[in-house]
């Protein structure tokens, strides 16, 4: 079907209306034409130029000139910078602005691949992910609302490391699908996004996808999400608010402690097991509702096994990617990568280790030294790596070490949690996965077990720390008056 054959095709219709429809059809048979950076025509759902030609009039009669004229002149704007950055973003005519107020939208998805089931609703993202890998790859959806920053020409989003990338059409819709490189052998990367133009609801629907689905899978899970009025409205000028709060990056703590990676020894008080020891915690009392109060602590016993078995409670979810589906602690694989700029160059993996794994389980007692009731008592132990010489300790960096061995690496990736940090385990709290101790009389000794998963090479670096706020990265004011065990094996 050609364009001079719509007056005899269709309805009649004023000139402006037929003008955009003529338009619209040129623009989507191009889009038919796209090719992507691979140079492989692909289009989702392709159409012929007479169903394209049906389509484009049967939206204009159905949905009415203003909604039309606001759909058809937004697109998607999509650049590509360098070899490996695309950017993305949205144009229109000049005349055309941004309404002050913009719908309030909601994702439907109406079906979901088989094997797959949804998460619980986080922050406004809807996330899915298969049965047998809970917490992994799958989908994660958002909609993300247009602002007038766009219309100026700023990016929505730029995505680097991108290997492929073509625009397409889903659901009538124009999208721009691609994949990025994921540095390290993490199975739960997000190698895959798509973004599909909304632009009757002023929303781009964002969709990342896991190693774990097909493009065409995403392609298909695509098709079958919605975004649905709620009957509310936002300001246009959020979502740029807080963009640009979020690239300034958080307003810094007045007065926050210093912190230091080495300090004298004369700085550095360590405790051995089975040795009592001073512990500023936080807590309620009567007299003093949110301040400090001092606990006397002891470790008595460290535990260090090859499996999950000693683990109970809701929180062993966090080890899933640590032990095979028996418990038993699998090798944790580590890359040491040299990065690339992401726009003319990729990363480059410099050397991969194989490095065993241990559960490594804390016994801790904790004793009410006071004449009050605590409340609310919070606590928190990291894991963390000390090395000394003659004359200080400093905090070990597994990263640092490679780096000072080879000064082409970047950074670090690890198929596993496992290595220094926070507990990835306790087992009292007052609520659900809170690690927190209800109440304490005046006397009273609680005992609480908490865990971590470490490379069995840096067992014996290993120190236990209380760090409330900081401490696992580095020295603090804290962290020094209460001390450091050693729990070395």
């Amino acid at each position: 079907m050609t364009l001079e054959r719509l007056k005899y095709e269709f309805p009649p219709m004023p000139d402006d209306m037929r003008r955009m429809v003529e338009q619209e059809v040129k623009r989507q048979i191009n889009l038919l034409k796209i090719k992507n950076m691979s140079k492989s025509p692909w289009t989702y759902r392709k159409m012929t130029a007479k169903q394209i030609v049906l389509l484009v009039v049967l939206t204009v009669l159905g949905i009415g000139m203003t909604v039309f004229a606001g759909t058809q002149l937004f697109k998607l704007r999509v650049e590509q910078e360098g070899s490996y950055r695309v950017n993305v973003g949205v144009s229109a005519e000049s005349r055309i602005r941004i309404p002050e107020k913009i719908p309030v939208v909601e994702i439907e998805v109406d079906e979901i691949p088989e094997g797959m089931a949804a998460a619980p609703a986080d922050s406004g993202a809807k996330k899915y992910f298969f049965e047998e890998t809970p917490n992994q790859g799958g989908f994660t959806v958002e909609a993300l609302p247009m602002d007038e920053s766009y219309m100026d020409g700023e990016w929505l989003k730029t995505e680097d490391f991108i290997l492929e990338s073509e625009e397409l059409i889903v659901n009538g819709r124009e999208a721009i699908y691609m994949e990025r490189q994921i540095s390290g052998p993490a199975a739960d990367g997000f190698d895959k996004r798509l973004y599909v133009a909304f632009t009757d609801v002023w929303h781009i629907l964002r969709i990342y996808g896991g190693e774990d689905v097909t493009k065409d899978q995403m392609l298909d899970f695509a098709a079958h999400v919605d975004l649905v009025k709620t009957g509310g409205q936002m300001s246009s000028e959020t979502e740029a608010e807080s963009r640009t709060f979020s690239e300034n990056g958080l307003i810094p703590i007045q007065g926050r402690p210093a912190e230091y990676s080495t300090v004298s020894k004369k700085e550095v008080r360590i405790y051995a097991e089975g040795e009592n020891w001073p512990l500023t915690v936080y807590a309620e009392t009567d007299s003093n509702p949110t301040g400090r109060q001092i606990l006397q602590a002891k470790v008595t016993d460290v535990q260090i096994e090859d499996d999950l078995s000693m683990l109970e409670g809701s929180n062993t979810e966090y080890f899933r990617d640590v032990a095979d589906e028996s418990g038993k602690l699998e090798t944790n694989i580590i890359e040491y990568i040299h990065k690339g700029d992401g726009a003319d160059t990729l990363d480059e993996v410099i050397r991969t280790e194989e490095v065993g794994q241990k559960l490594v389980y804390v016994t801790v007692q904790l004793t009410n030294a006071s004449d009050e009731e605590l409340r609310n008592i919070l606590y928190k132990f990291s894991f963390i790596g000390l090395t000394e010489d003659e004359e200080t300790y400093s905090y070990y960096f597994r990263q640092k070490e490679a780096q000072d061995a080879d000064s082409r690496i970047d950074k670090m990736v690890a198929s596993s949690r496992g290595g220094f940090g926070e507990m990835q385990y306790n087992d009292i709290s007052c609520e659900a996965d809170k690690n927190h101790i209800l109440v304490m009389q005046p006397g009273e000794t609680a005992t609480i077990h908490v865990a971590r998963v470490v490379n069995e090479d840096e067992l014996d670096k290993m120190y236990l720390v209380f760090t409330p706020i900081d401490g696992d990265l580095a020295f603090t004011p804290d962290t020094l008056v209460n001390g450091y065990v050693d729990i070395r094996q």
